[in-house]
């Protein structure tokens, strides 16, 4: 006999339509939904607990939510919101990143190759998902450009690929977190890794090589 689905059941507790819905793949008996509640204006994330059949509590992301995801290795909760991509650690129920694009910097190192190169438009994240490894973050956003942010140091989030469809651009950087800095080189598209102990790692594409 093939298999079909039935519905089980409802929950309830949103007050405006829902417009994400995400699971994390260690625990099957937790979800989280976002809605446009308060009116339409804000975006509000509700936890539930599937075996109980109810709220646990909900996060308010101050804008629309487009978007929501788990990281696989971290309890983190990410939102793409038309304001920034919000991650809550849910242990503390606190704020860890608010990951905001800033176009006029990323027209100057790409000399306007990224997007339409308008360092004034208002974009915002649609559609968000985490590598296997919760090291990388991948971002979709309304000026059909993916965004590659990856994690530097514990909860600190970077920018590291442009991707538009047209071309592959790596963003420069240098970040200092303890005691550790990254380099991304636009013209031959290496990651260098410089560490507290005077050593670095160069990375191609993932692969190190040297």
């Amino acid at each position: 006999m093939a298999e079909t689905l039935v519905l089980k059941g409802t929950m309830c507790a949103h007050t405006d339509m829902v417009t994400a819905i995400a699971t994390p793949i260690d625990n099957s008996d937790i979800i989280v939904t976002s809605s446009r509640d308060n009116g339409g204006k804000d975006g509000v994330v509700l936890l539930w607990d599937l075996a109980e059949g109810k709220k646990l509590y909900s996060l308010e992301a101050g804008s629309v939510i487009h978007s929501v995801c788990f990281s696989p290795n971290r309890y983190w909760l990410c939102a793409a919101t038309e304001s920034s991509i919000r991650i809550w650690d849910l242990e503390s129920k606190s704020v860890v990143e608010d990951l905001k694009v800033d176009l006029k910097a990323e027209a100057e190192k790409s000399d306007g190759a990224v997007g339409t190169g308008n360092k004034t438009k208002v974009i915002y994240c649609t559609s968000l998902n985490w590598s296997a490894d919760g090291n990388t973050l991948f971002s979709g956003y309304t000026d059909g450009v993916i965004r590659v942010w990856v994690l530097l140091h514990r909860t600190h989030l970077s920018v590291e690929h442009i991707l538009d469809g047209q071309h592959n651009h790596y963003t420069y950087h240098k970040h200092m977190h303890h005691n550790c800095s990254q380099y991304v080189d636009d013209k031959f598209h290496k990651t260098i890794l410089r560490t507290g102990e005077k050593k670095c790692r160069r990375y191609d594409g993932g692969d190190v090589i040297s």
